[in-house]
């Protein structure tokens, strides 16, 4: 049927009363409002379908252009509602609800729905929530200009206005949905929280934040799957007197926190221009005590090709991995950009357990893997690196803070730093580890560092300020860096209080500043001192082409206790095993002494302070 109406309900208008569906077929087409809601249906009360057939096709009004329910809510247990060509000249293209959309089971489809303010296929005021059934959206779109109050526009399939997203079962999903504002799929101005089920994203997009999903307040999960694929944010936007980029290519953040105690979260292929190809969190935390979060050949032209996080990254169980992330544009203010895994924002990094690894990740700015201003503490768990590589410093990680590790494992195995080091340009480089401004701390746990490099300074890792070791182990093995510290290259002191350093085969392969000052081919410390009160330092067939082939020490050494061990430790100048520019206080060495090319084992620049007992 075709009806038209200037006023409310195009085809059907209910005033104080309600529909109630309990079988057979109800069909509103190409029916039209021309100046008021409900194109199809406009009701004052509740709709409930049990069973049956409820389609509304081609239907257009100012709001809920297949169905607008004025004063009440949408209840679904059975049957099955179709929207199909519907549209609005505000909010909700198919359908639109005051109140709150309850779904206990049957089948609601939107397919070609369009909106031009907020909600393309669905518009809610009030609660979604959904206990059973399938709920699916294609091609929905909100198609009208960015405005700009930005919280009043965006979900090209649905937009909840008011109002909290509850899923305990059934299937929800987005297929091609579109918005020129926020939500490419989903926009949410409150919480959502998945109990079960399975929510899925494909091929929506978004111009500003969150390419499937944008949400102003917490997203979390205890159970069930969210998948997001090939979503996307496109644009970002400055404001004057800040940075603003929207990002989040498959889910944005605005102001809340993702909370994960089950499920998995799965983002794939998804790209954002602004901050977090796959995830981006702008004011608030990520709590990880179970479950998966993957992000798998996630980019951004700004900050965090996985996750960008704007807050604290905690993870006490479950599993955080990213493979084959990153972030392709280096941008004028540097401290932003990078982290082509994982990029935070003045938080904290706490790990007590579970795992995080990063495959693959790859950056043109700082932090291949990972970039962070703020600290990482590694209390538990596992964190893992392998692959990864930053055009700048920190091949694996980047650091804007102290590393602390008290327990478990940190790993980075393969992972390089390619460019930035200049010749007027020294602290740069890290092919593991590149800390910045902060120290390393390690009280227990292991660090492991292999077969990592550096264009610059620290082939495993390097930092500007020191490394305190009071337990546990640091063992490098095969890393190498073209210019200082072809296992470790520090501007701060090395103290060991206890533990064990072990540098097996590491290298330093170019002298490009002069004879003394430069080399360490297992440990080069620029402007610090060596201090050992107990302990095992053992440096094993490390080499350098300039001065100091095990250690290089540009200040004193002063051992209290403890090892220091240098086994054939080869240099191209001045101490095979050990150089000092300072001076050296109870040095024990391993029976076999090592050898240096036909310089001293032990040089110093101030032989008359030389004490060796």
């Amino acid at each position: 049927m075709k009806c038209n109406s200037s006023g409310y309900g195009g085809g059907l208008a209910v005033r104080s009363g309600r529909i109630q569906q309990l079988g057979g077929l109800l069909e509103v087409s190409a029916c039209n409002s021309r100046d008021a809601s409900g194109g199809g249906i406009y009701l004052e009360g509740n709709l409930t379908q049990i069973d049956g057939t409820l389609k509304t096709n081609a239907c257009h009004a100012s709001g809920g252009g297949g169905v607008w329910v004025q004063s009440g809510d949408v209840n679904q247990h059975g049957g099955a509602m179709f929207f199909a060509e519907c549209k609005a000249a505000g909010y909700g293209g198919g359908l639109g609800v005051l109140g709150s959309l309850r779904r206990t089971g049957g089948m609601m489809d939107l397919e070609d729905c369009a909106a031009k303010r907020s909600g393309g296929g669905i518009y809610v005021n009030g609660n979604v929530s959904q206990s059973s059934g399938t709920l699916q959206l294609r091609k929905c779109l909100v198609s009208g200009e960015v405005s700009g109050n930005w919280t009043m526009s965006g979900g090209g399939g649905v937009w909840v206005e008011s109002g909290a997203v509850t899923q305990h079962g059934g299937s929800i999903s987005f297929t091609d949905c579109d918005a020129v504002d926020h939500g490419g799929g989903l926009a949410v101005i409150g919480d959502i929280e998945q109990h079960g089920g399975f929510l899925e994203f494909y091929g929506c997009l978004a111009s500003r934040g969150g390419g499937g999903i944008y949400v102003n307040g917490n997203l979390a999960q205890m159970e069930g799957t969210l998948e997001l694929h090939r979503c996307q944010s496109r644009q970002f936007l400055t404001k004057e007197g800040g940075d603003t980029r929207w990002g989040g290519g498959g889910v944005w953040i605005q102001s809340g926190e993702i909370n994960q105690n089950g499920g998995s979260m799965l983002f794939n292929n998804c790209t954002a221009a602004g901050h977090g190809g796959g995830l981006g969190v702008a004011g608030g935390s990520i709590n990880q005590k179970g479950g998966v979060l993957q992000l798998d050949l996630c980019e951004t032209f700004s900050a965090g090709g996985g996750i960008y996080v704007s807050g604290n990254l905690s993870q006490s169980n479950g599993t955080l991995k990213l493979s084959s992330c990153k972030s392709v544009q280096h941008g004028a203010d540097e401290e932003t950009w990078g982290g082509g895994g994982l990029f935070l924002h003045d938080g904290t990094i706490t790990q007590k357990g579970g795992s995080m690894s990063f495959f693959a990740c790859t950056t043109v700015g700082y932090g291949g893997g990972l970039a962070m201003i703020g600290g990482l503490e590694q209390n538990g768990g596992l964190l893992d690196f392998e692959d990864c590589e930053a055009k700048d410093s920190g091949g694996g990680i980047f650091i804007h803070g102290n590393l602390s590790q008290r327990e478990g494992t940190l790993k980075l195995n393969r992972c390089k730093s390619v460019e930035g080091l200049g010749s007027d340009e020294v602290t740069s480089g890290g092919g593991g580890v590149w800390v910045q401004s902060g120290e390393v701390n390690q009280q227990g746990g292991a660090m492991s560092f292999a077969h990592c490099k550096t264009s610059g300074n620290g082939g495993g890792l390097g930092a500007i300020g020191g490394i305190r070791q009071e337990g546990g182990l640091f063992d490098f093995e095969d890393c190498r860096a073209h210019h200082s510290g072809g296992g470790i290259y520090l501007e701060g002191n090395l103290s060991q209080m206890g533990g064990s350093f072990t540098l097996n085969r590491c290298l330093s392969v170019q002298n490009r500043f002069g004879e003394h000052g430069w080399g360490g081919g297992g440990v080069w410390v620029h402007h610090g001192e060596v201090t050992q009160h107990a302990g095992t330092m053992h440096l094993i067939n490390c080499t350098a082409s300039g001065s100091g082939g095990g250690l290089g020490v540009a200040g004193q050494v002063i051992q209290h206790g403890g090892q220091l061990k240098l086994d054939r430790c080869i240099a191209g100048e001045a101490g095979g095993g050990l150089y000092i520019s300072g001076w050296l206080n109870r040095v024990h060495f391993s029976p076999m002494p090592p050898t240096g090319a036909g310089w001293p084992t032990i040089m110093t620049t101030s032989p008359e302070q030389l004490v060796h007992s």
